[in-house]
């Protein structure tokens, strides 16, 4: 499952629009931390990351990370599921100050949970009521 098949309308909706990012990595998991850095760029204080792992037929995972690679290896590592994943996207989310950066990245990953429902997520973002 590559970026472009994930419901268009979730990259349009008003709450990621209004964000900075752009997406720095789309394609099959990546093996060193050098790779990942040179998709990616390095890490910074302002600089934060939302992960979409899937499969060739689904959305598997969203995460996030201040170091992708690390995260991601972990994953690798420890997740029985793992195996199913062919596909990662990673957005690189930017902004003033590393309090801004993380309610960004915050508001990204639980908007993609929501929304577009990975079957790997166990937690699930709890919705807010009026």
């Amino acid at each position: 499952m590559r970026i472009r098949s994930i419901r268009p309308e979730f990259w349009t909706s008003e709450d990621v629009a209004a964000m900075d990012w752009h997406t720095c990595y789309d394609g099959p998991p990546l093996r060193a931390g050098r790779e990942w850095e040179a998709a990616c760029g390095p890490t910074a204080y302002n600089v934060g990351f939302v992960y979409l792992l899937g499969s060739d037929s689904e959305l598997l995972y969203v995460g996030q990370a201040w170091n992708v690679w690390r995260r991601i290896e972990k994953h690798r590592r420890l997740k029985p599921w793992w195996p199913l994943v062919s596909t990662v996207t990673v957005v690189r989310i930017a902004a003033l100050d590393r309090d801004s950066m993380r309610a960004d990245v915050d508001r990204f990953e639980r908007g993609a949970i929501r929304d577009l429902n990975p079957s790997k997520n166990v937690s699930r973002p709890k919705v807010a009521t009026a």
